[in-house]
């Protein structure tokens, strides 16, 4: 083992296919190196008949014909439907039956062997003489021929290949082991179940007992291995134990110390799968806190009860009641495949955090199967039901319980995740509308935790995305906002792995944030820009309205102008003005309250009207076009110390053109054009009406006077 050790893994993998190559061609050799007719025969009742004929030599109608006996120069014999026994383990009871069915393969071999030719006589008493070839066609090899020595090829290097990166390991040492006892019982049962009609008795005997002892070393191997994968649980010398009482038990019948060949060859192995059943519960209950040995032991027990499990059910188990399944071997040696992809999955770390989320409808789909074969077989044998009958009272029983009991569960569990949505969408609203402290990002970090039940949470600012990794040991969650970055470590108390449906909730967690979070930032710009209105409103109407009340001399007037303001003041508070207005109404009552603001401090205004102001228009651009006269109004009151104002309203098809001047003393600026000037809220106020719409407003010194210029667009607007 030390040479091996010191082998890189590539000359391992070169010597292990080397191996394989030149083993197949010795089985390709003793497979087509019999003699050949060029028939299918098939057992009917105590006799043999023709399936198919594929050699041109032999007339067609000779098909499905019973087949009394054969000859040559060297003898003849009466054929029997034993003769066409596929697997002796499945069908002789004892080695007296086993003895007797060889001496027929021996006497059958003899009449083919160093002949030319063969007769064929029929139950009809009708003859046929066939030419015998010496050897036979390789196309000609069965189907089954081929799968079985397919899967213990692919069984050979998926063990060496998993041997050649842990040769220092014992659990690696007996999986390769078992590799090649799969290769030993796959490819010599290859050549004997898919004979033709008889082959050397010797080599018969050779090729069957060792199928035997290598399923029985298949067997040992994996009771071995388990004492020491996932973990090791017993000490190095009870695999060789178990190993040498195999041995020990194949040559005791090799020796003859046994009657009962079904018993001998049967029993041992049975008693193996229950130890290996056995060891996988032990080793579920150690790896608790093991989560990707967990997960590893779960890739190992699923392919090894779909292989193994089924291959006994559907193979070895049917022989106990006397039923033939060696027909199905070839084919059945396909689920024993199964448990290397398993365990080369398993040990390779492949995806183990997949497994969870199927991993137990699984097992509880095959439980139904079994319950319906293992039913299926107790009718037959206890009650002496008829197949048709058991087979219908079964899927009957297990439709109404097993099915249904396994949706139950299934909902059980959907139930529970539905309701830990609810407590998820709480959390994370109370987390978007929390202040963005200290505990802030505790009730973020507190609700991985009761979503995981992780043993540990890190901060992490390099995460960019939902991920997993360390087999599956690991959570990532990026950064939102002000929130960290989390890396979430051994989920459910360390009991499990994260998996793919992990990262579905979790991406699920981090949009509902990120959406809840947009929706607060949403909501407060909007409460801002409602400020922001009201401010406006207030500054241009409300106080501009009072400012004119001030200035007042008559009660009755001052009074109007109040109740008008407290109007406009209810109006801005609700904002409930209908959405279109009568652009001509606004206008007049406009160019009225104007006129009166700016008579009271005697100045002059000069009102002119241009285009059809007929129209309906948005309540938004009323709303501008009035704050905008109102807020020019007022610092001409306030400021500008003029005796003449002018306002000239153009209305065009697209927009509106609003002109305001008066002949006071300007603002401060070192140009005519008003680009640096520090504008007050009034101007401020103008200039933002008129970009929420569109418009564009201007402010220009006249030297003397003031000049304001906005072009506000008519979107929106209907003809009255």
């Amino acid at each position: 083992m030390k040479i091996v050790a010191r082998m890189s893994p590539t000359t391992i993998l070169y010597f292990a296919t080397l191996f394989a190559v030149l083993w197949v061609s010795i089985i390709l050799l003793l497979a087509i190196r019999q003699p050949y007719l060029g028939l299918v025969f098939s057992p009917h009742e105590q006799s043999v008949i023709i399936k198919e004929i594929k050699t041109p030599h032999m007339p067609q109608h000779f098909k499905e014909n019973a087949v009394l006996s054969i000859s040559s120069s060297t003898g003849e014999i009466q054929l029997q439907s034993v003769d066409l026994t596929i697997e002796p383990d499945s069908t002789m009871k004892t080695y007296a039956d086993y003895r007797h069915f060889l001496n027929r393969q021996a006497q059958i071999h003899t009449i083919l062997k160093n002949n030319e030719h063969l007769t064929l006589t029929f139950v009809n008493q009708e003859s046929l003489e066939l030419p015998i070839a010496p050897v036979r066609p390789i196309l000609s090899l069965d189907v089954s021929f081929w799968i079985q020595i397919f899967v213990g090829i692919t069984s050979w290097l998926i063990t060496a290949a998993i041997f050649a990166f842990r040769t220092n390991t014992i659990a690696a040492r007996y999986l390769l082991l078992s590799g090649f006892s799969t290769l030993l019982f796959t490819t010599f049962a290859a050549v004997y179940t898919t004979r033709e009609l008889a082959i050397d008795a010797n080599l018969f005997q050779f090729l069957s007992d060792y199928n035997f002892f290598g399923g029985s070393l298949y067997i040992a191997c994996f009771i071995a291995l388990l004492l020491y994968y996932p973990r090791k649980i017993a000490p190095t010398w009870l695999g060789f134990l178990v190993i040498s009482i195999y041995v020990i038990w194949f040559i005791a019948q090799q020796r003859g110390f046994f009657v009962d060949m079904s018993f001998a060859r049967r029993i041992l192995v049975m008693i193996g799968l229950i130890c290996s059943l056995g060891l996988t519960i032990l080793h579920w209950q150690f790896s608790k806190r093991n989560p990707v040995e967990r997960a590893a032991l779960q890739w190992f027990l699923l392919s090894w009860i779909f292989g193994i499990s089924l291959f006994a059910i559907f193979i070895l188990l049917p022989t106990l009641f006397g039923i033939d399944t060696s027909a199905l071997q070839g084919y059945a040696f396909l689920l024993i495949l199964m448990v290397y992809i398993g365990l080369a999955l398993g040990i390779l770390r492949y995806r183990l955090f997949e497994l969870d989320r199927w991993w137990g409808r699984t097992i509880l789909l095959l439980v139904a199967i079994v319950v319906l074969l293992l039913m299926d077989i107790a009718l037959i044998n206890v009650l002496h039901m008829a197949p048709k009958h058991s087979l219908v009272f079964s899927v009957v029983f297990v439709g109404i319980l097993i099915l249904p009991m396994r949706i139950w569960i299934w909902e059980k569990l959907l139930k529970q995740g539905n309701e830990n949505q609810s407590h998820q969408f709480k959390k994370i609203i109370n987390i978007a509308l929390s202040s963005q402290d200290q505990n802030y990002q505790n009730q973020w970090t507190e609700l991985f935790q009761n979503q995981y039940q992780p043993l540990n949470i890190l901060i992490d600012n390099q995460i960019d995305s939902v991920k997993i990794t360390q087999d599956g040991l690991s959570l990532h969650i990026p950064a939102i906002e002000e929130l960290p970055a989390l890396t979430i470590q051994y989920a459910g108390q360390g009991r499990r792995l994260f998996s793919s449906q992990d990262i579905e909730d979790a991406n699920e967690i981090c949009e509902m944030l990120k959406y809840a979070l947009n929706a607060r930032q949403a909501y407060e710009a909007g409460t801002i820009e409602e400020r922001k209105r009201i401010s406006r409103d207030l500054h241009d109407n409300v106080g501009s309205q009072l400012v004119s009340a001030l200035h007042q001399t008559e009660n009755a007037h001052k009074n109007e102008m109040i109740r008008t303001t407290l109007m406009d003041l209810r109006q801005i508070i609700n904002n409930n003005l209908q959405s279109i207005h009568a652009l001509d109404e606004l206008l007049a009552n406009l160019r009225q309250e104007t006129s009166q603001q700016l008579e009271i401090v005697n100045i002059q205004l000069e009102w002119q009207l241009f285009g059809d102001s007929n129209i309906h228009a948005p309540i938004e651009l009323m709303h501008s076009l009035r704050s905008i006269i109102r807020e020019a109004s007022h610092n001409i009151i306030r400021h500008a110390n003029a005796t003449q104002a002018s306002v000239f309203i153009n209305i065009q098809q697209q927009s509106i053109q609003l002109t305001i001047k008066d002949n006071g003393q300007g603002v401060p600026a070192s140009n005519h054009e008003i680009q640096d000037y520090q504008e007050g809220h009034g101007l401020q106020n103008m200039r933002t009406r008129a970009k929420s719409l569109g418009g564009n407003i201007t402010y220009t010194n006249l030297f003397p006077g003031f000049s304001i210029y906005a072009e506000l667009p008519l979107d929106g607007a209907q003809h009255a």
